[in-house]
């Protein structure tokens, strides 16, 4: 009976090509804002739970939560490409910066800044909302007394 369920899972598996941010700040560079694009191939149910597998997988920027660039569903020869390629990527194999050091070396080729391409963050106008030229800071407090006021104000029948 169990045997059964696991392969009607494997058989709704879909192939994904997901493009995340790897590495944690530093790799050949200092500071924030650097990480190295990374192709994963990943088979799974659909686009978000191959973003949730990829998202979690080693050397991965875990807690961006812009770390999955693009999430594109690809074909069996497109998949195997991207196995080969990150079996064969030692990065993807070190399991320390000492180890990484040691084996690779400079990876300042790979390293690529966080522009304004790849972040998706609200700028402090987009997100702030005004009423009567003051900053709404509690949303939650302005629907409750201002909000449902004024639109009965609007809509008042006189």
């Amino acid at each position: 009976m169990g045997t059964c369920s696991i392969k009607s899972e494997l058989s709704n598996m879909r192939l994904f090509e997901v493009i995340v941010k790897a590495g944690h700040g530093d790799q050949g560079r200092k500071g924030q804002g650097y990480f190295i694009p990374i192709t994963l191939a990943i088979a799974a149910v659909d686009g978000k739970a191959a973003a949730e597998k990829a998202r979690w997988t080693p050397r991965i920027k875990h807690h961006d939560r812009f770390a999955v660039l693009s999430v594109n569903e690809i074909n069996q020869v497109r998949f195997d490409e991207i196995k080969k390629a990150n079996d064969s990527d030692l990065f993807l194999k070190v399991t320390s910066k000492q180890e990484q050091r040691l084996l690779i070396g400079d990876l300042s080729d790979r390293v690529v800044w966080e522009s304004e391409q790849y972040t998706k963050k609200e700028t402090h106008a987009e997100k702030t909302k005004f009423h009567k030229k003051s900053e709404i800071k509690n949303k939650k407090k302005y629907i409750k007394y201002y909000h449902d006021d004024h639109i009965a104000d609007e809509y008042e029948v006189s």
